[in-house]
């Protein structure tokens, strides 16, 4: 958890601090507000908080916030592995301040190297959590394409159309960019291989009681990589460049 100086008590007057969330790359920062009570204004001119989505004050901003209650809204996500808080109070009133909890979010940006890398469901191997929304976008080099291998998949398939819980893949950097296909069931699709230097994938659940063991999938900027360890009942695979 993070709190202003002094928290429960009254934070100092002409203060400036900062603080810097950093997960491990890949993930993201969720931050939920718990406690919040920052003088008010119009325009936050006086006292105020300040989230930025990255390391600094220079990456945007995502939310600006004073006056007394939870900031709307309360759970707010970084797109990146970084998230950077500031507070600033002028030489007037003084309130109790704030207090919020950070967790290690699913999903985030991915810069994809020379190196192969992985991503999966919540909780892998375990059940994933219910109500969850997952965002991975992976980008490469200008002009190269990125390979996507599912390896494992068991997403429940309640009516047979993914409408329950799924894995879908576009071919571009959001959710906007054409769709490869939406997943679920367990059988494993074939391999997936952008057009371009992106591809974004989004893993969503329902609330329903029925959670099952998710997927793993493995990342690549050549689409000479080939080969994988896989562990779902069915599926397919297919050598570099098929067709």
């Amino acid at each position: 958890a993070i709190a202003s100086k002094n928290y429960p008590g009254a934070y100092p007057q002409n203060t400036d601090c900062t603080w810097i969330i950093t997960v491990e790359p890949g993930r993201t920062v969720e931050l939920q507000w718990v406690s919040f009570d920052v003088e008010g204004h119009d325009t936050c001119d006086y006292d105020r908080v300040q989230v930025y989505d990255g390391g600094n004050s220079r990456a945007p901003e995502i939310q600006k916030a004073c006056g007394n209650g939870l900031p709307n809204p309360a759970r707010i996500r970084s797109s990146d592995n970084k998230m950077f808080i500031r507070m600033v109070s002028d030489g007037s009133v003084s309130k109790s301040g704030f207090l919020a909890n950070f967790t290690t979010g699913c999903g985030g940006h991915i810069v994809v190297g020379d190196e192969d890398g992985a991503i999966s469901s919540p909780g892998f191997p375990e059940s994933y959590p219910f109500n969850t929304i997952c965002t991975w976008t992976l980008e490469a080099a200008s002009q190269t394409k990125i390979t996507l291998t599912f390896t494992h998949m068991d997403i429940e398939d309640y009516n047979g159309n993914c409408t329950s819980d799924s894995v879908s893949v576009y071919d571009g950097n959001n959710i906007l960019s054409p769709p490869f296909g939406t997943y679920c069931g367990t059988a494993v699709p074939p391999s997936i291989t952008s057009d371009g230097s992106s591809l974004t994938i989004r893993f969503t659940s329902d609330d329903s009681l029925i959670s099952n063991t998710g997927f793993r999938a493995t990342y690549s900027s050549s689409t000479s990589a080939c080969g994988g360890d896989f562990t779902s009942l069915q599926g397919s695979f297919n050598v570099p460049g098929y067709p």
